[in-house]
Formats: C-alpha cells, structure tokens, sequence
C-alpha cells in the first residue's frame, strides 16, 4: 500500500463513480476468495482419509514388528538356548566316556605282552633240542642193554612224542602271536587315527554348538536393540503423523480466514453501495461535510483492504508451510518405514552367510550336530568290531594256556619214569640214571617256562575280557539316538519358529514397502495447493491495488488511530490469534507480515497426538 500523508487525488466529481468500481471490483473478489476453500474440499477430504490409513497401516506395521522382536527374544528361544546347552555338555560327556584313550592304552598294553610272549616261547627251542638229544642218548643205552634197557627205549618214544608236540604249540603259538600281533597293530593304527577324528568332530561340533548358542545370544541381543529401535521409530511416526494431522488444520484454518475475509469484503460492498446511493450531487449540496464523509470512506476502504491484503499474505504463508511441512513429514515416516526395515533385517541377518537368516544357519549347524553324533556312533560302532575281533583272537590264543601246562606235567612224568627205571636196573643202568637226572632238571626248566608262558596268555586272556567290554558300543549308541532324536526336536521348533518370523518378517517388509511407496505417491500427488496459492497470491495483490486506489481518495488526516472503533469491529470476529496479531500490527503502525516471520497458528501441541491407540477413527476435520 502507497505510504502517504498528503492525499491530493481526491475527485469529487468521481467519486461515486470510485465507488461503484470498487464495489464492482470487491463483491467479485469476494466470490473468488469464497471458492478458494470450498472448490477444493475434495482433495481436502481425500487427503485426510489417506492420512488415516496410512496411520492406520503404520500402527499395523509396528504391531507385527512387535510380535516379531517379541517371536525373537521369547520363550522358544530361551528353551532352544537351554537344550543347545545341554547337548553340548552331554557332547563333552559322551566324548569323555568314549575317546577310547583307554582302547589305545590296552592295545600298546597287549602288544608289549604278545612281545613277552613271543619271547618267552622262544626258550621252547632249547628245550627241545634237550629232549632230542635225551631221546638219542636215551635210545643208545637202551640198545646197548639189551632187554634190560628196553623200559627206556618206551621212554625215548615218549621224549620224541613229547619234543613233537611242545614243537607244535610253539609253532602254533608263535603263528597266532604273530597274528595278533600285526592284527593289534593295525588295530591301534587304526584307533588311533579314529580316536583323532572323533576329537576333530567333537572339536568342530563342540565349535558348532557354540556358535549356535552365540547365535542365539547375538539375535536375543539384537531382537533387544531391534525392540528399542521399534520404539523410537514408532515414536518417530507418532510425532510425524501428530505433525501432520496438526498441519492438517489449515484446512479449517484457512477457511475460516477466507471467510472472515469474506464478511470484511461484503461490508465494504454494503457501504461503497450506500455511498453510491448518496451520488456526488448530493456531496455539492452539503458542502465540506460531505466531502469528509466521503474521504472517510475512501480512509476506511484503504484501511480494510490493506487489513485483507495481510490476512491474505499471511493465510498464504501459513498454506505453504502447513503443506510443506505436511510433505516433509510423510518423506520423514518413508525414511522411518524404511529404516524399521532394515533394523529388522539386520536383527535376523547371520553373520556366517549372508544369504541366510540366522535361525537358518542355527538349523544348518544343527543339523551339523546331528551328522557329528551319527558319524561318532559310526566311529564308535567301527572301533567296537576292532575290539571284537582283537578279542576273539586273544580269546583262541586263552586256549593254549592248557596245552603249555600239560607239556610241563608230561615231562616231569617222563623225569619220574626214567628215575623209576634207572632204579630197577641197577648197576648197569647208572648211565640211564644220568640221563633220568638230566630229564628231572630239564622237567624243572620246562616248568619255569610254562608257567612264564601261561602267565603271559592269562594276561593276554585278561586283556580279551576287557577288550570285550570296550567291544559293547549299545548304551553308547542309546546315548547317540537320544541325543540325535533331542536334535532333530530342535532342527523341527527351529523350523516352525523360522517359518513364523519369516512370515512375520515377510509381511512386515511387505507393509512398509506398501506403506512407502503409498506414501511416495501421496507426496508427488499432492498438487491443490500450487492453485490454492495462486489465487491467494492474486486476492492479496487485488486488496493492495484496491487500496491504493481508495488511500489516493482518501483526507490528509487518513490515520489508523483515528479509526480503531470500526477496526474493533473487524477483530471481534476474529477466531484464531494470528488473525487478531495481524489486525492489531496493522492497527498500531500498519505493519506487514515479513517473510521471514515464524509461523505460529497450531501451537505446541503437535507432539500430543496418539498414533497408536484403539481407535481407528482418527477424525482429522
């Protein structure tokens, strides 16, 4: 509005003629500021819907995020912990019990005894080339005694008999003894390499199991972290949507502006016509007064429409910034949407393999258990057959026990005979008694030898007893099925708890991305308010046009404080502080809104809008 004191286009004669075209001009403005609210109420009204359901499907998103982080960190997990653990420490038992260290240690135990054995069956060849030269002396004076010394010569035969057999079990002995011997070496080469590869796979599976239970820290960890995130992005869109339904009111806010604006425009219409009615033939007639009536008029026109040109820029300010940061607010629930996305995704991702969520992998490590306990129990399995067979062996080599003590007895029958006979033949038979003697003391040796041998398989048959024991794999086994059927339990709550968050997870990936990309086309779609500007832009230059015109017309006296009575007037309709600012900044001074002032309509209650209530009939107007 021009700035002036001294107003010296004052046109009587035009004056009416002013006056009709102001009113013409007034009443056609007020019927375009009319519909600039009215003609858009169904994008208002559609907006507003849109809003609700995105509320709406925001508070559906949180819900399943909750149940998901709740699914995640509940009881299941805590009883999968549990029993993880439990295996693993029954893992550690079952490995203790049946590492077969003690299998090594009895099988380098009984190649030491076949080692003895071999070398106490070793003094059987002295002993036989004994008996065979017993045998010949025995036979020489037999002959040269004729039929006296025919009692030794059944004794020779016995010496010979008796040589041929201690030679046979010698022979079978030392046959089977090296039998066993390479069968217990290989037999420990091969423990020994089983009992590694038990300790690789009790190691890896042992490593397995921990890792699972790591897992199963890290998503409990996680689904914590993820819970709070929830929370604060939930508290995010809260403040958002609170934001925006605050924003929303300038719907209202705006039209109630409009049509206080309105009501001004139809006064100045209703006193431009009466002062049309007075015609300009009349203000010559009555002089000076009239004169100032009319310059009062112009003064109160001037002044009104430059009221109505604020409120207008004001209105327009405050449309463009409830939309904007309407439109800010929908991009920042995107950016929130797409953040609890990715806080999910992360919660459920393994660190092992990418391409898997982490109860994927807990399973496949599961079931890597599971392959452990099979293949200990084949081991297991694998070593009792060696131990049996060991055993039986062992077992055959027992028998020969009898056999060694009966050669013994033999001989110190044979000792006892030539003593017998060398007695009853008197002088002559002195030589025989030698020889009697000689079998006497080779029956002791003989004796000592026996007994060190039977010793030795007695211990070797004591080792097939043990042996036998290690043999039995059945409660081994037992423990093995036990555990793999407590595993495959998990493997199938594992799944079922799988298959639920993922379904979870897979709908709640599926809302958000719903929900942004609704929100995106929100955002591009929303366009009413470029023509609601427009034509705010275009009353408010109308109003400052209107009021120069109107000021040029107006007294030298044409001053805002003069006129507070018919301004009060305008302020007692007013609804909304800002209008009543603006009206008192043009009372006192006529001061303009700058565009640089904060806008201010909605208070600060923005915050207080509860997004995730019961009640779906959010009522935005």
């Amino acid at each position: 509005m021009t700035d002036s004191t001294t107003h010296s286009g004052f046109d009587l004669e035009r004056f009416s003629e002013h006056a009709r075209n102001w009113a013409q001009r007034l009443e056609k403005l007020g019927h375009e500021v009319a519909r600039i609210i009215p003609g858009r109420e169904d994008a208002f009204l559609a907006l507003g819907g849109n809003i609700q359901a995105f509320s709406s499907q925001a508070r559906k998103m949180a819900q399943n995020a909750t149940s998901l982080t709740e699914l995640t960190a509940g009881e299941e997990i805590g009883q999968i912990v549990e029993a993880l653990g439990g295996e693993m420490d029954r893992i550690r038992e079952v490995h203790g019990l049946s590492s077969r260290k003690e299998d090594v240690e009895r099988l380098k135990n009984l190649l030491e005894r076949i080692s003895s054995l071999e070398q106490e069956t070793g003094s059987f060849r002295k002993i036989v080339r004994t008996l065979q030269m017993l045998g010949v002396t025995t036979r020489i004076e037999s002959a040269r005694l004729g039929e006296k010394g025919r009692g030794f010569m059944n004794l020779a035969g016995q010496v010979d008999s008796l040589g041929q057999n201690i030679i046979e079990h010698w022979k079978k002995i030392q046959a089977d003894a090296k039998h066993l011997c390479e069968q217990v070496a290989s037999a420990l080469d091969r423990t020994g390499t089983l009992v590694r590869e038990q300790q690789a796979v009790t190691d890896e599976a042992l490593t397995s199991g921990q890792a699972n239970l790591s897992n199963l820290a890290r998503l409990s960890d996680h689904s914590a972290e993820a819970s709070l995130k929830l929370s604060q992005r939930t508290g995010e869109i809260s403040r958002h949507v609170g934001s925006i339904v605050a924003s929303l009111q300038f719907h209202d806010i705006t039209r109630q502006q409009v049509e206080h604006v309105c009501e001004a425009v139809d006064d100045m219409v209703r006193m431009l016509g009466e002062e049309a009615g007075h015609g300009n033939g009349e203000a010559e007639r009555n002089g000076e007064a009239e004169h100032q009536r009319m310059q009062e008029t112009a003064c109160w026109i001037a002044d009104v429409c430059s009221l109505q040109a604020s409120q207008m820029g004001y209105c327009r300010k405050a449309f463009d910034q409830a939309v904007s940061t309407l439109m800010d607010d929908l991009a920042s629930i995107v950016g929130t949407v797409e953040g609890l996305n990715q806080d999910l995704g992360g919660m459920l991702s393994s660190d092992e393999d990418s391409s898997r969520n982490v109860l994927d992998q807990i399973g496949a490590n599961v079931h890597q258990l599971i392959d452990f306990m099979r293949g200990f129990g084949s081991k297991s399995e694998e070593l009792g057959k060696i131990m049996v067979r060991v055993g039986e062996t062992v077992a055959q080599m027992a028998g020969f026990v009898g056999n060694i003590e009966e050669v013994g007895s033999e001989i110190e029958l044979i000792a006892l005979n030539a003593s017998v006979q060398a007695a009853h033949t008197g002088e002559e038979g002195l030589a025989l008694g030698v020889l009697a003697g000689a079998i006497q003391r080779l029956s002791m040796d003989a004796r000592t030898v026996t007994d060190q041998v039977a010793g030795e398989l007695r211990a070797i048959s004591d080792h097939a007893l043990e042996l036998r024991k290690l043999s039995d794999v059945s409660s081994e086994t037992g423990r093995m099925e036990q555990m793999v059927g407590r595993l495959e339990e998990m493997i199938n709550t594992l799944r079922n708890l799988n298959r639920q968050t993922m379904d979870l997870f897979g709908g709640i990936q599926a809302e958000g991305n719903t929900l942004s990309r609704d929100l995106q086309d929100q955002i591009d779609g929303i366009t009413f308010h470029h023509g609601v500007l427009q034509e705010l832009d275009q009353a408010r230059n109308t109003f400052e046009e209107l009021a120069d015109q109107a000021m040029v017309q107006s007294s030298a006296d044409c001053d805002p404080s003069k006129r507070s009575d018919r301004l009060k007037e305008l302020l007692a309709r007013y609804t909304m502080e800002a209008e009543r600012m603006i009206h008192l900044g043009e009372e006192h001074g006529g001061a303009e809104v700058k565009e640089s002032d904060d806008i201010e309509l909605f208070g600060d209650d923005d915050d207080n809008v509860e997004l995730f209530d019961d009640d779906d009939n959010v009522e935005l107007f």
